[in-house]
């Protein structure tokens, strides 16, 4: 049982708390203190020995492991776009220390393909640390991948020398501060890469999921007009490769082919996730925050939208229906809900003559029903009045039970052997 362990700072890196009782313990073998083996890598990105350290410092009433995960890791930075289940098939693997693979696998990319080589502090935050705390920390918020700039005091971040993700042990407070270091850039590329840096921060310290951005990125596409007929991605990689200089992706350590390649196969549906920092920056580009990205009242404009059940109150009322767009670039559809019936249907933007049915409900069915057994319509003349296709009917099987429709009650029962 360890009698010491820092209490964390706010904002502090798990790597820089572990770095300070190194130094405070004035132990040789740190390590094997905390962790029971020796010369492991302390990664912030991921770190898998959050469940051990639970356990070691429980006598100090310290934070439990899914806090160190999310409060003193890259944690909550990586897994926003990840669905609940791939979220928590990742936190399982990391809080057990197994299948260290897990991570690419799951992401598809690794995880420090744009972090920065060595560990980064701003000389102002190191100054007022000192004054405040007696030592400086290593801050998350100073490097996270994709950050170059201290949004707080708005002046470019300094480069240690020691590594990122190193199992060599050194607090900030061994590192000499030294002057902001200069970055040559101008100054359209510095408010980009500030907004781009804020952006960074906003995504850490969103709380919820945002898993479903492909829907959005098409809709933002389309309202930029890449989206017409097709999905012009030719016009997008000129544009996109236009907004942001070489300068700027340099500094990121981004290549600019290679991030605008990956932005298309996911929006293509052909990339399953994409890298936080390549979101923010698609993001900046489409003039947008993350905020927007749990905003889905977002239009795709149908010419004179309305509800299409015969049995609504507001049937060929020409009102905007709450609406939504489907996930395929090169076949622009929306999908429309009435609020009054519930009846659900997607319509092509080029073909508006023609929809489909999504969600029959229950208003809907009443109709076809007194169209069908009592006024005795056929199937044909019964879907040629709905402008539906009759094998849009085979799905009545799936809803007579809901709706509890009877056919038997229904003197003509022809129609039933039709459907």
């Amino acid at each position: 049982m360890i009698g010491y362990f820092p209490n964390p700072y706010p904002d502090e890196m798990i790597y820089s708390i572990i770095a300070r009782y190194h130094l405070i313990a004035n132990r040789t073998d740190t390590y094997r203190d905390l962790f029971r083996f020796g010369n492991p890598r302390i990664r912030t990105d991921f770190f898998y020995y959050a469940s051990e350290l639970e356990k070691l410092l429980s006598h100090f009433n310290f934070y439990n492991a899914e806090e160190i995960l999310s409060k003193f890791t890259f944690f909550e930075y990586h897994i926003k776009f990840l669905n609940p289940y791939a979220k928590n098939k990742l936190s399982s693997a990391l809080l057990e220390n197994k299948n260290r693979a897990i991570a690419y696998r799951v992401f598809g990319y690794s995880l420090d393909m744009y972090s920065d080589v060595h560990l980064k502090y701003c000389n102002k935050c190191y100054e007022e640390d000192l004054s405040i705390n007696g030592e400086p920390y290593w801050r998350i918020s100073h490097n996270l991948p994709g950050i170059k700039i201290c949004i707080k005091h708005d002046e470019f971040l300094n480069n240690s020398t020691i590594k990122m993700n190193s199992s060599k042990l050194v607090p900030l407070s061994q590192i000499k501060c030294e002057e902001s270091q200069f970055r040559k850039i101008i100054n359209t590329d510095y408010k980009k890469l500030k907004l781009i840096n804020q952006l960074i921060l906003d995504l850490f310290e969103f709380k919820g999921n945002l898993e479903n951005t492909r829907t959005l990125y098409i809709a933002y596409l389309y309202e930029l007009g890449y989206i017409m007929k097709g999905f012009d991605d030719v016009k997008l990689i000129k544009d996109f490769i236009n907004f942001y200089s070489d300068e700027l992706f340099e500094l990121l350590n981004i290549n600019i082919e290679q991030a605008v390649h990956f932005i298309i196969t996911y929006i293509n549906g052909s990339l399953k996730y994409l890298h936080p920092l390549i979101h923010i920056l698609f993001l900046v580009f489409c003039k947008k925050n993350i905020n927007d990205l749990t905003n889905f009242g977002i239009q795709i404009p149908i010419k004179a939208p309305f509800c299409k059940n015969p049995g609504c109150t507001e049937f060929n009322n020409k009102k905007q229906l709450e609406n939504y767009t489907l996930d395929d670039p090169n076949n622009v559809n929306c999908c429309f809900v009435c609020n009054i019936c519930d009846f659900e249907y997607w319509i092509e933007y080029e073909n508006q003559s023609e929809y489909k049915i999504l969600n029959y409900c229950a208003s809907w069915l009443e109709y076809m029903v007194t169209k069908l057994y009592e006024e005795d319509y056929s199937i044909e003349q019964f879907c040629k009045e709905v402008q539906i296709n009759v094998k849009q009917l085979e799905k009545l099987g799936d809803y007579r039970e809901n709706f509890n429709i009877k056919f038997s009650d229904y003197s003509c029962a022809r129609h039933v052997h039709e459907l």
